[in-house]
């Protein structure tokens, strides 16, 4: 699914170039405007003026990098919320949403930070739609599909320079080092 999976079958499993085929995934259609609708758990009086991430609510989606931006940029004046969505996999994930509360509420940011959940389609189009900039902190990707789901909705976009993400991204995000 990236040129990334396909260095790591070529160098760490030592499989023949030939057998390897690269086939990237596609966006669907676009969810129309009228059908995209604010997630339940949003207010009004913040349509537009927020951030926004989403996937699985794991280790690997690396939020505390998030957490840690918003106590830098408050203490300098910069108060942001940041709508995440998504939910853990497992019961046994669910440490790692716990966690990312306690450091949010240490580092004095909880206030900011908007815990979306699951979201269907048309509350994640209108996300993608009215977010300032949409955020990928994940260092476990082999296809990012969210980061097609951004682009494909005209999100400015800040990412790390984790592998394979500047494959996915090339010069459509401003990329930060992890």
């Amino acid at each position: 699914v990236s040129r990334y999976v396909e260095d790591f079958l070529l160098k760490e499993w030592r499989i023949p170039r030939e057998k390897i085929g690269v086939v990237y995934h596609g966006v669907g259609p676009a969810i129309s405007e009228g059908s995209r609708h604010r997630p339940a758990g949003m207010s009004a009086e913040g349509d537009g003026l927020f951030l926004f991430t989403g996937g699985s609510l794991i280790p690997a989606r690396r939020l505390e990098e998030i957490i840690e931006a918003l106590s830098i940029l408050r203490n300098k004046g910069f108060c942001q919320k940041v709508v995440i969505a998504g939910e853990s996999p497992s019961r046994s994930m669910e440490f790692y949403q716990t966690r990312i509360r306690e450091m949010a509420k240490r580092l004095g940011v909880q206030d900011q930070l908007v815990w979306v959940g699951h979201l269907p389609p048309e509350e994640m189009a209108w996300c993608f739609a009215k977010c300032q900039l949409f955020l990928m902190t994940g260092r476990a990707e082999a296809c990012p599909n969210i980061v097609l789901e951004a682009m494909s909705h005209g999100c400015v976009c800040v990412s790390s320079t984790e592998l394979p993400l500047p494959e996915f991204f090339c010069d459509a995000a401003i990329f930060y080092r992890a």
